[in-house]
């Protein structure tokens, strides 16, 4: 899955805020993918990402070509991300 560079690193999603609380996709999120291969993720930060976000606040979509997008939100987001701290 995804495209492979140079360094054979792949990108296997992306992360984008929109203002206020809303996550869902908007119609020009939807219809341009950052990168429209199949299988990937695009997460949806709420407020700009401008205080802290709880994983049940993002909005999870994953591109499935042809077959558009799933997307997953509140508890259901949660099972679909790994968040941890770093130290």
């Amino acid at each position: 899955m995804g495209y492979r560079d140079a360094e054979n690193l792949v990108v296997v999603g992306d992360a984008h805020t929109h203002c206020g609380d809303w996550v869902e996709q908007s119609d020009i999120d939807a219809r341009n993918p950052m990168v429209a291969v199949e299988g990937h993720v695009a997460l949806i930060l709420p407020r700009l990402a401008m205080h802290r976000v709880q994983p049940a606040d993002v909005g999870v979509h994953r591109y499935g070509g042809l077959a558009g997008w799933q997307s997953w939100f509140g508890g259901d987001a949660v099972q679909r991300l790994y968040v941890r701290r770093l130290l």
